[in-house]
């Protein structure tokens, strides 16, 4: 189960992939969807760890209006 899920729809070049997303948070031009109170999927195919800094970024980021 996952708790205040976001999905992210795009990252810049600047990001430094998927991993530095991960690692460092996201950066202006990233896309992310509202968090939803809690979800299972199994459409879920990779789970990555981040750092509390991190977590604290996508918390904060704003969600993409679209």
């Amino acid at each position: 189960m996952l708790h205040g899920a976001r999905m992210v729809l795009y990252w810049p070049r600047e990001c430094g992939g998927l991993f530095g997303l991960a690692a460092n948070g996201p950066k202006d031009g990233t896309r992310l969807t509202y968090a939803v109170e809690k979800t299972s999927s199994e459409a879920c195919r990779q789970w990555l760890a981040v750092p509390e800094k991190a977590a604290k970024e996508f918390r904060e980021f704003p969600d993409y209006e679209g």
